[in-house]
C-alpha cells in the first residue's frame, strides 16, 4: 500500500514523540482497521486519510500528548462525543423554545466528527468531506461560534506536541500522577 505524504509525516511525528519524551513505544496504541471501518460505518463518513492514519497510530493512547489539558481524543471518546452531540442537536432542534439544538446542528452537520473534547464544554471537530486531510475547527457549548484551529490534522497534532513539551518542561507531569492516558 502506498502511503500518502500526510501518512509519512504522521509516522515521523510519532517517532519524534519518543525522542521528545512525550510517548514511549509502550505508551502508544493505535486502532485496528476494524475499529476504523466501524467508526466510518456508524457515522456514514469516509475518514480523511490523515485522520484515519492518526487514529491508526495513536487512536487508543498517545502518552503525554493530550493528557496535560484534560483532553478526550481516543477513538472511544470520538465515538461517544460525536454521538452525544449529534443526538443532542437532533433532539433539541425539534424543540420550539430553544436555539441550542439548531446552533449545534449547524456547527456539527452530518459528515462531521468531534475529534476532541475538553471538560465536556469545548470541542474540536472535522468535516469528513476531504479524502486526504481535514481542517480542524473549535466550538464550545456556550455560544457555538466556530473558529478555525488549523488547516490540517498534522498541524493540529503539532500544536498539542508543543503544548505537551511545555507541560513536561514546566514539571506538570511530576505534579500530576497518572498523566499518560488520552
Amino acid at each position: 500500500m502506498l502511503h500518502s505524504l500526510a501518512e509519512k509525516q504522521i509516522d515521523r511525528f510519532v517517532a519524534q514523540l519518543a525522542i521528545d519524551g512525550i510517548a514511549s513505544a509502550a505508551e502508544i496504541s493505535g486502532c485496528s482497521e476494524i475499529e476504523l471501518d466501524a467508526l466510518e460505518s456508524k457515522y456514514a463518513v469516509r475518514l480523511p486519510r490523515a485522520y484515519r492514519h492518526f487514529l491508526r497510530r495513536l487512536g487508543h493512547s498517545s502518552g503525554k500528548l493530550f493528557t496535560h489539558d484534560h483532553l478526550a481524543v481516543s477513538i472511544t471518546h470520538v465515538t461517544r462525543l460525536t454521538q452525544m452531540l449529534h443526538e443532542s442537536a437532533a433532539e433539541l432542534a425539534e424543540e420550539d423554545d430553544t436555539q441550542y439544538g439548531v446552533e449545534l446542528a449547524r456547527v456539527l452537520p452530518p459528515g462531521s466528527l468531534v475529534i476532541m473534547g475538553r471538560l465536556g464544554e469545548q470541542f474540536h471537530a472535522i468535516n469528513c468531506s476531504s479524502e486526504e486531510d481535514a481542517a480542524v475547527f473549535h466550538f464550545d457549548d456556550s455560544d457555538f461560534k466556530t473558529t478555525p484551529v488549523t488547516g490540517s490534522i498534522l498541524e493540529w497534532m503539532h500544536i498539542w506536541r508543543t503544548e505537551a513539551l511545555e507541560a513536561i518542561a514546566s514539571g506538570y507531569f511530576e505534579l500530576v500522577p497518572g498523566g499518560t492516558q488520552p
